[in-house]
């Protein structure tokens, strides 16, 4: 079978999305070694890193040097150009990325992770968000399949775009098995933020993943002196941030708050290592793999219960009530000096996060091609 995938999500510096195209690719190569995967990648400005799958004999990469403004209002007014015009035919091409490319031969699969952009799109960056809002109700019944990466997103999807259940599958996303190692590492070797203890928040600075509750929850207890630690935000700037991090940026004259920007994947290991908490005050998630990853690494998780975040953590997170800093305060103050508590959570984690691999997603995202393409070979 030939397969494409749209991999733009994979280049400058990957965040969700992008990482979770990579993962895939590389677990379904090895998965399916006789299936042929041509990754297409479409940037302007930006061109795939040389060892990008390069240990996937099976995969090859085709970058198209085409400014992407122009094609996305071509793709939302012409449908063109096609995934023909830039690969040629395929058998199954799958979107990654909460989209649907125009195809004229072959099935079509998209992979959607939330429809926050439908549920708030005043609250989305004009040209990802807002574009979506505008343009993804219009051509999601073009494709044959559709993949949530949770229950959560399964029900938006059939409610918000009216997708019959039957045209989408449930495929969760998965931890790479390194990440239960994380906390083994020594970290007196690491470049850690800071030599104090930390809370730790990991993902994209911007106004929906609600890190200005976690601040006030911070500020709480550094003026109660109920704290004596650091908070860490890792995390690549996003947009609508200017307010936040200027606030971030005069709080840190005075108390010990670290901002460390676009963190990449290999650094996230020590990171982790050195966290004695994560948190995960997010407004809504698709999935929520930052804090699955933590779990794995043996790292107790508060979270929101927004979204997918209650059915991928289950009862191994500790939650409060999204925009309540006051509780939010008060978790992490009785977790911060209980040891008890947080190894119990620690072993907890750890075993939910087990249950997610990404050979079944992999092995889940292949048996959905065949079900779709059946003649292929």
């Amino acid at each position: 079978m030939k397969i494409g995938i749209d991999g733009s999500a994979t280049l400058k510096e990957p965040t969700g999305i992008g990482r979770y195209t990579r993962r895939l690719v590389e677990s379904m190569a090895k998965a399916a070694p006789d299936d042929e995967f041509v990754v297409l990648t479409i940037s302007h400005k930006d061109a795939p890193a040389k060892d990008l799958f390069g240990d996937c004999p099976n995969v090859s990469v085709v970058h198209k040097k085409w400014p992407g403004r122009c094609v996305l209002t071509l793709w939302e007014h012409f449908r063109w150009p096609t995934v023909e015009t830039a690969i040629g035919k395929v058998d199954v091409f799958h979107t990654p990325n909460n989209f649907v490319l125009p195809q004229r031969t072959g099935k079509r699969i998209a992979t959607i992770h939330d429809l926050f952009f439908l549920k708030h799109p005043k609250e989305t960056h004009q040209t990802g968000g807002q574009y979506h809002y505008r343009v993804l109700p219009k051509i999601i019944h073009e494709a044959d399949h559709l993949i949530a990466v949770s229950q959560a997103t399964a029900r938006d999807i059939m409610e918000l775009l009216g997708v019959a259940e039957e045209r989408i599958s449930v495929v969760h996303q998965g931890v790479e098995k390194r990440y239960f190692a994380a906390r083994q590492l020594p970290t007196a070797n690491c470049q850690l933020p800071t030599n104090q203890p930390y809370v730790l928040h990991l993902g994209t600075i911007e106004p929906r993943k609600g890190i200005d509750t976690l601040i006030d929850a911070m500020q709480m207890l550094w003026e109660e002196r109920r704290f004596e630690g650091a908070l860490v935000l890792a995390g690549l700037r996003g947009w609508a941030s200017d307010d936040l991090l200027e606030r971030c940026g005069e709080l840190s004259k005075r108390r010990p708050l670290r901002l460390t920007g676009y963190v990449p994947e290999a650094d996230v290991f020590s990171l982790l290592a050195g966290a004695r908490l994560v948190v995960v005050p997010s407004r809504y998630e698709g999935f929520g793999l930052t804090g699955l990853e933590a779990m794995a690494a043996g790292v107790p998780v508060i979270s929101t219960g927004r979204g997918a975040l209650p059915e991928v953590y289950g009862e191994a997170a500790a939650y409060f009530e999204c925009g309540d800093a006051n509780e939010l305060a008060n978790l992490i103050s009785e977790l911060w000096g209980n040891e008890r508590l947080r190894a119990g959570m620690s072993e907890r984690g750890q075993a939910r996060a087990a249950h997610f691999t990404w050979d079944e997603t992999a092995r889940k995202t292949l048996e959905l091609y065949r079900k779709v393409c059946p003649g292929a070979e």
